[in-house]
């Protein structure tokens, strides 16, 4: 049988980010986001600084790229759950209660994603998308006010990520997601009741798979904040 020699190459190329990733994962969770962390990535991740530059071409590239890896992790959990749902506005609401449902459980993975996925969460990124087909649907079909989606967005993800924040420090319980969550439906411009409704939905409680990044940010000791992303 003929080897697809592209197939086996993209493989080689995806097995080789994914090891870096983890690798800075466990870098920054030392060191934190100072940006001088190439050296011990490349040493950590056993490949040398060449192979290191053909994926990132600086430390902030690499620092997002692990935030979108744990986004996309937390939000195809979610969909696995809310998907069913044919409604846009009862599919983000249910969705957003259950992405931040999840993520409670991973204080460390929130206390990385609090400083860096507002820069994650940009147009042609998965979680955008997921926000845009819902969001937008909901604005399309009434459930929401019309208004420019780069705004709707805004009022969706700045509660999120104020939430990952606190969850770094604490145990935010599912009763304060839910008033996060009903007070962004209403900025949306929902109808207070049909909120409260979504609101009681039971929800599905997901676990990430072994071996995860989510599983793997919650194995390390900490997460330094030190530093900062500059997007």
């Amino acid at each position: 049988m003929a080897v697809d020699r592209a197939a086996v190459a993209e493989n080689r190329r995806r097995k080789t980010r994914r090891k870096l990733i983890e690798a800075a994962l466990g870098v920054i969770a030392v060191k934190g986001f100072d940006g001088q962390i190439v050296d011990d990535v490349v040493r950590k991740a056993g490949v040398s600084r060449a192979t290191y530059y053909n994926y990132f071409k600086t430390s902030t590239e690499l620092v997002l790229a692990i935030a979108e890896e744990l986004i996309n992790e937390l939000i195809s959990l979610t969909i696995l759950s809310v998907d069913k749902n044919p409604l846009p506005f009862e599919r983000h609401a249910t969705g957003a209660r259950t992405f931040m449902s999840i993520l409670r459980r991973y204080p460390r993975a929130a206390a990385f994603l609090s400083r860096t996925a507002y820069y994650s969460v940009r147009p042609g990124s998965f979680a955008y998308a997921v926000l845009e087909r819902d969001v937008g649907g909901g604005m399309e079909d009434g459930s929401f006010s019309k208004r420019r989606l780069a705004l709707a967005m805004d009022l969706v993800v700045g509660p999120i990520i104020s939430t990952m924040g606190r969850m770094a420090t604490e145990n935010v319980p599912q009763s304060e997601i839910d008033d996060v969550v009903y007070a962004m439906l209403l900025a949306l411009g929902a109808d207070p009741d049909r909120a409260r409704r979504a609101l009681a939905i039971t929800l599905a409680h997901p676990r990430a798979s072994k071996g995860s990044l989510l599983e793997q940010t919650e194995a390390l000791d900490r997460i330094s904040l030190a530093g900062g992303v500059t997007g």
